[in-house]
């Protein structure tokens, strides 16, 4: 072939081959290359319309272009890409999964030999995905393994959640696999995996374990090998799990494997590796410090798309000073006790290990903390010595920003929209941008006292407060 390049060589035969429609979004715009959308097409050998159907018509074209309902894109030379049908698009929550890319993924195992994800109902996402698969002859694989597979190459929304190993996939016609309705023809099956092992508790853990999952997602019946996902649970409800588990069992445990086997067993399983290894919840004092020689702080694209995952959920989670905590705890952020971290609160969405909170903190709604710059906190990142360090007993109003290398005082109290660049001393109400201290506070509060307590001992520092200035500050 010419040169080796195919597109080139294509071109120069058929200048036309690039032209074959277009691609358009939902509501009729054409779309450039790259992006995807509805396959478009119109000409000579294309019908017109439907004859005495205007609704057909109606929804089958635009403004000329006849809809196929196939999902696709252009690449930068004009070619054709088609990534699925629009009708079979799961809606996962609002997240938009092609089921034809997770095939793909599937299909690249070597025990595999069909696949096909599918569509099933979810009580609060509205759907979830599955997956079923046919192996090849002789191959020995369990589903576990085939999940392992597919969440090494796919974002965590776009992996099964409930993945059958079957003898048969129904096709149409055709030959081709059938997707719609498959959920479905395969309701027995995967009931029978949903609670394929209902045994009661034989433990009190387990025992402890079922009664959070069944408080937790309101259903009745929960068994020791029930999938988490499949009985309604989500990515905000595991967050919520994990802070109920670290505050009845006092201890934290992994989230990866339960992720790779989100069940009862599985957790009762870690929370006895976790009492035998004696690793309880450490106290406040330990879990603000940084060890001395930390390790260096290393860019992974895994651990940066998990962290920001974590971060997205805890702006909204519900808890301020359980679910959204342990979020970001998760995340790296080292937090001690009776920390309050309001709704839509950002805590350094690149390393989060380089912020440490006291106990008794109260980070205000919409409050920004930035422990990095490219060039300055290098050497902390190589370190991993944190760059902002937030002491006990601190208040930061709602809006708040806080830069790098900053230490914020024990018992201090930041006003709202003020933007912290220097270090504030303990004992000090700081406002402005820079803010700067301009009173001193006789009792902090991130102390959990009212305001009109903290006002009452409030004293104006005179050499740095003007007096058009002294009045009591929002915070």
């Amino acid at each position: 072939m010419p040169g080796g390049d195919y597109r080139a060589f294509l071109r120069e035969r058929d200048p036309g081959v690039f032209r074959p429609g277009a691609i358009v979004d939902r509501e009729g715009r054409f779309l450039a290359a790259g992006e995807a959308g509805e396959v478009v097409i119109r000409g000579s050998s294309v019908i017109h319309g439907y004859e005495n159907n205007p609704s057909a018509n109606t929804s089958a074209f635009t403004n000329g272009w006849f809809r196929t309902g196939d999902q696709g894109r252009f690449d930068s030379d004009g070619y054709l890409f088609l990534t699925g049908r629009l009708k079979e698009i799961i809606n996962r929550g609002g997240e938009k999964i092609a089921p034809a890319e997770i095939d793909e993924v599937l299909m690249q195992h070597a025990a595999v030999g069909q696949a096909i994800a599918f569509a099933v109902p979810h009580p609060t996402l509205g759907e979830d995905l599955a997956a079923a698969v046919v192996l090849k002859k002789d191959a020995a694989v369990t589903e576990r393994e085939i999940r392992d597979f597919a969440a090494a190459r796919l974002a965590e929304f776009k992996v099964p959640k409930q993945l059958v190993i079957v003898d048969e996939i129904p096709k149409g016609p055709t030959g081709k696999l059938r997707r719609l309705g498959l959920a479905e023809r395969l309701a027995d099956t995967l009931a029978q995996k949903l609670h394929g092992d209902s045994a009661a508790a034989k433990t009190s853990v387990e025992a402890d374990l079922i009664e959070i999952w069944r408080s937790l997602l309101t259903v009745d019946q929960v068994g020791l090998g029930d999938n988490f996902y499949a009985l309604g649970g989500d990515s905000l409800a595991l967050a919520v799990l994990m802070t109920e588990i670290e505050t009845r069992f006092k201890t934290t445990i992994p989230l990866d494997p339960f992720l790779g086997s989100p069940t009862i067993q599985t957790l009762a399983g870690l929370l006895q590796n976790a009492s035998a290894n004696g690793a309880t919840r450490s106290p406040s004092s330990a879990r603000t410090a940084r060890p001395p020689g930390s390790k260096p702080i290393q860019d992974s694209v895994l651990v940066g798309l998990k962290n920001r995952l974590l971060q997205r959920l805890a702006l909204y989670a519900p808890g301020l000073k359980t679910t959204r905590v342990w979020l970001h705890r998760l995340r790296g952020v080292s937090i001690g006790d009776n920390v309050s971290i309001g709704l839509d609160a950002v805590i350094e969405t690149a390393y989060p290990r380089l912020v440490v909170l006291g106990n008794n903190v109260t980070l205000g709604m919409r409050a920004i903390i930035i422990a990095h710059l490219r060039d300055s906190t290098a050497r902390a990142r190589a370190s991993g010595e944190p760059t902002v360090r937030i002491e006990d007993n601190v208040y930061i109003g709602p809006g708040a920003i806080v830069l790098p290398n900053v230490t914020i005082g024990h018992g201090a109290v930041v006003t709202a929209g003020s933007v912290v660049s220097r270090s504030i001393p303990a004992h000090t109400l700081a406002r402005g941008n820079p803010a700067r201290p301009i009173a001193r506070c006789g009792v902090s509060l991130g102390g959990g006292v009212s305001y009109e307590e903290f006002l009452r001992y409030l004293t104006p520092i005179k050499d740095e407060l003007p007096s058009r200035d002294r009045k009591p500050a929002d915070i």
